[in-house]
Formats: C-alpha cells, structure tokens, sequence
C-alpha cells in the first residue's frame, strides 16, 4: 500500500479510499491468478483427456488396418468360391455313386450266402439220385 496517493488529495477520506482501491485492485489481481491456475489445470485436464482419446482412436484405426489386412476382398473370394467348386462338384458325383453301389461287405455276405445255397442244392440235387441208386441196389440185392 501506498502511503502518498497521487491526486494531491490530504484528506484521510481520499487516503482511505485510495487504500481501498489499491486492496481491491490487489484482490482482483490474486483472484485473476487463481482463475488463471484453474484454467491451466483443467485445459491439463481436457489434454489429458484429449490425449487418452487419441491414443484409443490410434489403438482402433491399428485394429481395423490389422482386420482389413486379415479380411478377403469380394474379389478374392470369389476366386476361392471358382477354385473350389469343381471339387466340390467332383466329391458330390463321388458321394452320389458310392451311395448307388453296394458295399464291399454287403457283397461279401451276399457270396457267402449264395455259396451256401448253392451247396445245399447241390446236396439236394445228389441226394434224389443217391436215394435212387440205393433203392436200385435193394432191389437188385433182393433178387
């Protein structure tokens, strides 16, 4: 504070008003300083913040550029789908051919049971005349 004041005043009225003056422009003067620091924090603040977003936004354009790069175009695909087709194509024939056919068991049982009545026929077919040639030699034995 000042103890002369400038206005060449001697009245302790404008003395004291002066003082006033000089405190209240002291009181601004701090009260601008604290406004100003709190600005400063939160403008770090909001850069932190910014900066975090940032980094996050990096971190994501990373995972779509990786993503993209792991990706198949259209037109890749469709070159994929032209490869592939006539094989499968060519397994499907194959599927529906096997499932025309008989198996390998299914004809190995069949074999086996027409080996089977083929002997058992052919027993009944020699035991007509065996039974034949038998009753002939009782006869002939009887005589």
């Amino acid at each position: 504070m000042r103890d002369d004041d400038d206005n060449s005043c001697h009245s302790p009225a404008c003395a004291q008003h002066f003082r006033r003056m000089e405190d209240h422009i002291a009181f601004l003067d701090k009260r601008m300083a604290e406004q100003f620091i709190a600005t400063q924090r939160e403008r770090d603040l909001a850069l932190a913040v910014l900066d975090k977003r940032i980094d996050a936004l990096s971190a994501v354009a990373i995972a779509l550029k990786e993503q993209q790069g792991a990706n198949l175009t259209r037109r890749e695909h469709e070159l994929f789908v032209d490869q592939v087709n006539p094989d499968i194509r060519t397994l499907r024939e194959s599927r529906a051919e096997l499932a025309g056919k008989a198996s390998q068991s299914a004809l190995d049982a069949t074999r086996s049971n027409v080996s089977t009545a083929l002997v058992i026929a052919a027993v009944g077919a020699l035991s007509g005349p065996v039974a034949l040639l038998m009753a002939i030699f009782e006869l002939v034995k009887g005589k």
